[in-house]
């Protein structure tokens, strides 16, 4: 920064006057961030069921599905919770359905008696740093225990007003199931049976352990099926429930994580590769009967049904009504899992998730799916025009988007893709060993126009005038390889920046600079100089990817959401606000002031548009004064607080904070002076 003198007398001014000194009341964020909408949940948590309906919880909240007819079941709605809180376990009993949230954990009550408009009426806090983790319902009381904590007792007897009543005492519970009055808490070294007649004063009837994690109970009067993780299912006579009796065990190939008891018969998750069948109806000498190929963890008790939630986002449907026989009736499949990459652009947002899918966001409050185009393994996208251009795992492919509703293959190029950028009539692809440079003048016929095969492997890859800048992975260590691309016939590698304490994962050049993020930081690299890349900033906090627009840096990351950096000195960038989202940013795309955030649970819609900046106003109190004069002085003196947006700090904008603005500032405030430039 340039430092002039300026008059003592200007400098004592400032600080002497009365009401001088930096305001500590209330100031204007200096980047507000507006969450508008998502789509596109990915992921199936735990299930409930309600006559013809599930519902599974999601990172979101909740979906219903219509499952009548197992063969053609079909969303009806889902529910987005407040406060991008997501649903962890939900029980449907009547016309009810409870669930509980993430941290800081909440209990919900939702009115499902019109299933396609279900009404949230009830709520109460569980605990602060309680998330709500296993759920059940019971009459008029609801039982929530946290990642191994406590249990809550909420009385539901009221579903608008739900109210924590008490608390079971415990540690360690994994699982929890209600028999007739009493409760069975699983815990990660055994179980306990506690007598909940009396709801505020819960009664410990029989421990026993230490053994396995125990994960699920089933029971079939009067014996209780208890499955302990690795080493398989005991069977105790619960006829006494002071005093169990253990009298026989069934040993597993893979971890149980959930029984049901149906008819005679247990059902046993074995592993996540299939469900074991034996005939219980000895429980002191069960026999193995069968299995059904599953690829899953948890499965559910319908009526006659089985229903299992299977990887990829699916539940499968079976008919048990005649054991052990089981009959396949349907699969549902929810949306593709892994949404790492998306596009917003006008009244459309195009998600990659296992395939294209297109919603339409003309209302951004009420996104919906207009078409899916089947595709493996796609990397990124770019809009140009009418053209979606869309690359991955098979190849580069130029899509017509002219009717969102059914894009038409244009041009397929069969390269492998990782990573690639758009700039100008070029695209750069990415792959483990090569750099491929697309002349894309015409977007619907791209073609290969140049090679290099000097990449080992590819990671990511940004373009910015004559230069294409990629990492790659050696090892555990990362490089930054910077083309010479001024002839895209024949890219040239000109230097490389090599770091050995970062594992490199997205860049975003900007200007003379380059951001380039790490898990954990993000470095700013001096790229004025190709042949001489150095860093002069590494600031805490990584990303996945970046987007650049003017003085902003917009970054997707990971577990910390979207931040958004100042980067008017590009090589000090300041953090203005942050939005932890749902899952794992991954990406961020603008069109406009409307922004879509890829976050592997789903495509995240946000209003960032902005801030109006008021030149001068360098504490962000709302108006110019003498304390913003002080604010800058502490600032430019004293290593104070930088002015956010820092712009504002640049009274007479030369694009640098130094005493000048001070003067300019002071002269404006008390002289009359020339109003900031940009009044």
């Amino acid at each position: 920064m340039i430092r002039t003198t300026i008059p003592i007398v200007v400098l004592l001014l400032a600080y002497v006057l009365p009401g001088s000194g930096i305001s500590h009341g209330d100031t204007i964020s200096p980047y507000p961030i507006e969450y508008i909408s998502s789509m596109h949940w990915t992921g199936m948590g735990l299930m409930a069921f309600q006559g013809d309906y599930a519902f599974y919880a999601t990172d979101h909240g909740f979906v219903v599905v219509n499952i009548a007819d197992p063969a053609n079941s079909f969303e009806v709605t889902k529910f987005e919770f407040p406060d991008q809180k997501g649903a962890r376990d939900l029980k449907a009993v009547g016309d009810y359905l409870y669930c509980t949230t993430g941290s800081p954990a909440e209990f919900y009550v939702f009115d499902i008696s019109d299933i396609e408009t279900p009404q949230l009426i009830g709520e109460c806090d569980i605990a602060v740093d309680l998330v709500g983790k296993d759920l059940v319902v019971d009459g008029n009381r609801a039982y929530v225990s946290g990642y191994y904590e406590d249990i809550i007792t909420i009385d539901i007897s009221v579903p608008s007003a739900p109210a924590p009543i008490s608390t079971i005492e415990t540690a360690r519970v994994v699982s929890m199931e209600i028999i007739g009055s009493m409760i069975c808490v699983g815990r990660m070294d055994g179980f306990d049976i506690y007598d909940i007649s009396d709801p505020v004063n819960a009664v410990l009837l029989f421990s026993h352990g230490p053994t396995g994690t125990i994960y699920d109970f089933e029971y079939g009067a009067p014996y209780l099926y208890v499955s302990d993780g690795d080493m398989g299912v005991w069977v105790f006579d619960a006829t006494d429930p002071s005093d169990l009796e253990l009298v026989s065990w069934m040993d597993q190939d893979g971890y149980v994580l959930s029984i049901i008891y149906h008819l005679g018969y247990l059902y046993a998750t074995s592993g996540s590769t299939n469900i074991r069948i034996y005939d219980v109806t000895d429980p002191t000498n069960p026999v193995y009967t069968t299995y059904i190929h599953s690829w899953t963890w948890t499965i559910y008790k319908h009526g006659d049904l089985l229903i299992t939630d299977e990887i990829n986002a699916k539940f499968v449907t079976f008919d048990i009504s005649s054991p052990p026989s089981a009959t396949m009736l349907g699969v549902y499949q929810g949306p593709s899992p892994g949404v790492d990459f998306a596009e917003v652009n006008g009244d459309h947002a195009f998600v990659l998730a296992s395939g294209l899918h297109v919603y339409n966001i003309s209302v951004p409050t009420e996104p919906y799916l207009e078409s899916t185009v089947p595709l493996t393994g796609p990397r990124g996208i770019e809009i140009v025009g009418n053209i979606a251009l869309i690359a991955g795992q098979d190849g580069f492919f130029a899509y017509d988007i002219s009717d969102p509703s059914s894009p038409v293959l244009e041009t397929h190029l069969p390269i492998t893709v990782v990573s690639f950028d758009v700039e100008g009539d070029i695209a750069a692809c990415v792959s483990a060993t090569t750099l491929n440079l697309v002349d894309i003048s015409d977007p619907s016929a791209p073609f290969v126009i140049g090679t290099s095969a000097e990449i080992y492997p590819g990671l990511d890859v940004a373009l910015q005038g004559n230069y294409a800048y990629v990492t790659q992975r050696i090892g555990f260590d990362s490089d930054l390889l910077i083309f010479d691309i001024s002839n895209p016939s024949t890219p040239q590698l000109v230097s490389t920046y090599f770091d050995d304490t970062a594992d490199f994962i997205g860049l975003q050049p900007a200007g003379e600079y380059l951001y380039l993020s790490t898990d954990n930081y993000i470095h700013t690299l001096d790229i004025s100089d190709p042949m001489n890349v150095h860093s002069v900033k590494m600031l805490s906090g990584g990303a996945t990817r970046f987007e650049l627009d003017g003085d902003y840096l917009y970054a997707a990351s990971g577990y910390s959401g979207l931040r958004i950096y100042d980067v008017f000195y590009p090589e000090s960038p300041q953090l203005l606000n942050t939005f932890n989202t749902a899952g794992v940013a991954q990406g961020i795309q603008f069109d406009g002031d409307l922004a879509v955030v890829a976050d592997q649970t789903a495509a995240e819609l946000f209003h960032l548009a902005k801030p109006v900046l008021m030149i001068g106003d360098a504490n962000r109190s709302g108006g110019i004064d003498i304390d913003d004069v002080v604010h800058l002085l502490d600032f430019i003196f004293a290593s104070g607080e930088w002015p956010l947006p820092v712009r504002t700090g640049d009274f007479n904008c030369d694009n640098a904070i130094d005493i000048d603005d001070v003067v300019s500032l002071i002269a404006y405030i008390f002289a009359g002076g020339e109003a900031p430039c940009d009044q």
